[in-house]
């Protein structure tokens, strides 16, 4: 799709995609391809293969090569940075034109006085480059003469990556921080005798440094306990940020006291070359994500259907807007590529960008905070409507959840989910002690009902803790033992797909409603 709508007529590709790439043109897919520029060295056998193709490919060194002997052209402020497409959870991806001057004025936005990054940092690039958050970290840190190293490129080595570059930034979504939560904890709570009660007494010295005197570090329990927790992105990290969807505040808590280092938490689209709302490095609070950088103006507007208003008034008397986040600045794209229509429902005529996200602005500090989603909510058969990605995060909380796509369907008046167990922890909490071996495969193991309902217990436990309202909890589950990867299910930013998801489940999720 991308290929087409841009009309691309040449691509750098790695060897392994070359194959690939021939067989679309040979099938006529892809017929404006003209050029592949491959980073492995080209063999005579792939350049005739090309050739017989109507596609001529270069070695990447060559072109290097010769690129230098060419005139440069200088971009201008309003000049076309890139067309990067959005993530595509609710349908098809958009192309957004970001221009230098989008780029910039995010930077800009950012580095007065939001981000301290200096020359002497280093970064771990791991997130994918096509989407906006990383190419703009990495611009960002160009641009300031800080380091980047990129990793080895298998997901699964990438704490052996951390290791290895010890890197003093590191920025990731809220799964991946989940699960360093999931297994610090674990290591502190399974902890027993004088060694138990040395973890705990750390951590609740930690909690009181950082809630009561906003103090990240601890110059005792750092060196006896934290700095080993540390080590495992590599020992000199000194910020952390999030961002792409909510995470949990006593999360975020934990990570701040065993990491011993500020964590950001951020809000922003490709749209707004992602650097949009971010908070403080002193902040030691939770359940936001900041206010607006500089460069931004934000407002609020009504969603009568969703009963989000501009004038809510909160539990406590305050006046508490509610409403449909929109941007507007110089770091907002200029339109979506080849698609006017698109562009005239995200842009309105006084160019402010309308994100779909719903968000409060807080009484008690003036900051935004993420509520709801406009297109990712779904009304049930009593009126009810309910917030799919919110319910999603809450049962996320169970260490027997791995990943889960909360469903409801209009008729009905309940929830139902495809739920991916976490295969370590199911083996290790629940298969050894109900009879399995540790060579069952997990699929086998994913067809016991007792593990079902023992999933479906403690989800409806996390439920009460959160309060979720009855028509939110999930009565109904599937359980699907193959975790979802970017080549299925999710974007490359780990967001579900949700128009994907159901319809590959569509059949699974019509027969929990039957039973």
């Amino acid at each position: 799709m991308i290929i087409n709508q841009t009309q691309m007529p040449g691509i750098f590709a790695s060897g392994d995609l070359t194959p690939k790439l021939m067989d679309l043109k040979a099938e006529n897919l892809i017929p404006s391809l003209k050029y592949i520029i491959q980073f492995d060295p080209v063999t005579e056998t792939i350049k005739e293969s090309c050739n017989a193709i109507g596609i001529k490919i270069l070695d990447y060194k060559y072109v290097l090569e010769i690129c230098t002997e060419g005139k440069e052209i200088l971009p201008n402020s309003d000049s076309w940075l890139t067309i990067c497409y959005t993530s595509g959870t609710t349908g098809n991806a958009k192309g957004a034109i970001i221009t230098h001057n989008n780029m910039l004025s995010m930077i800009n936005g950012v580095k007065n006085g939001v981000l301290d990054i200096v020359p002497e940092d280093l970064y771990i690039s791991y997130l994918p480059l096509a989407h906006m958050l990383d190419r703009a970290i990495c611009h960002y840190l160009s641009g300031v003469g800080a380091g980047i190293g990129f990793y080895s490129g298998d997901i699964l080595k990438l704490k052996e990556d951390l290791i290895a570059l010890k890197p003093t930034i590191f920025v990731s979504v809220p799964r991946l921080f989940t699960r360093f939560y999931e297994g610090i904890n674990e290591m502190f709570k399974s902890a027993k005798g004088f060694k138990g009660g040395l973890l705990r007494k750390a951590l609740r010295a930690k909690y009181k440094g950082l809630t009561e005197r906003g103090e990240f570090t601890h110059s005792f329990w750092d060196k006896l306990v934290f700095n080993k927790v540390r080590s495992i992105l590599g020992g000199r990290v000194r910020m952390l940020m999030t961002g792409s969807a909510p995470i949990p505040g006593d999360i975020l808590t934990f990570l701040r006291i065993v990491f011993a280092c500020p964590i950001y938490e951020g809000y922003g689209q490709t749209e707004t070359c992602s650097g949009s709302v971010l908070t403080n490095k002193s902040e030691t609070e939770t359940g936001f994500v900041g206010g607006p950088v500089p460069t931004l103006e934000i407002k609020l507007i009504d969603v009568p259907d969703m009963n989000y208003m501009t004038d809510n008034v909160n539990e406590n008397g305050q006046l508490e807007p509610r409403g449909e986040i929109c941007m507007r600045g110089k770091s907002i794209f200029i339109g979506y590529y080849k698609s006017p229509e698109l562009t005239a429902e995200a842009l309105d005529s006084d160019g402010w960008l309308h994100t779909g996200d719903i968000g409060a602005i807080l009484p008690s500090n003036g900051s935004i905070k993420i509520i709801d989603r406009k297109k990712n909510f779904f009304k049930l058969a009593q009126g009810e409507y309910v917030a799919a990605e919110k319910i999603e995060t809450v049962y996320c909380k169970s260490l027997y959840v791995g990943q889960i796509f909360v469903y409801g369907n209009s008729l009905q008046n309940y929830l139902v989910a495809i739920v991916v167990p976490d295969e370590e922890y199911v083996r290790k909490k629940w298969a050894h002690a109900n009879g399995y071996e540790d060579n069952m495969k997990f699929e086998d193991i994913c067809t016991d009902l007792r593990l079902k309902n023992e999933i479906l217990k403690d989800m409806n436990r996390c439920a009460k803790e959160e309060g979720l309202l009855g028509f939110e909890i999930v009565k109904k589950i599937e359980l699907e033992p193959k975790m979802w990867t970017n080549d299925d299910l999710l974007t490359p930013t780990q967001k579900l797909m949700r128009f994907h998801a159901r319809n590959k489940y569509q059949d699974i999720l019509d027969r929990l409603y039957l039973q």
